[in-house]
């Protein structure tokens, strides 16, 4: 009888274990993961942003009106 008890007793904290191991996995992929991904795109968004200020550059082209530019050759 005690050895059917010792039995039992470890076969319960085995399923404890499974079935932590189960929610951790559900808590996981309901809220660790949308965080993860979020803060992913977040950061990748703004560094493009910032990248693409810090490497673009505007200028204006002055176009003069010469008989070469309007045609009148």
């Amino acid at each position: 009888m005690n050895f059917a008890l010792i039995l039992l007793t470890i076969l319960n904290i085995f399923s404890d274990v499974i079935e932590l191991t189960y929610d951790l996995g559900v808590f996981t992929r309901k809220h660790i993961l949308p965080v993860i991904v979020y803060t992913y795109c977040f950061i990748e968004y703004h560094t493009n942003k910032i990248y693409d200020q810090l490497v673009t550059l505007d200028y204006d082209l002055k176009v003069y009106s010469t008989p070469l530019t309007t045609g009148l050759c």
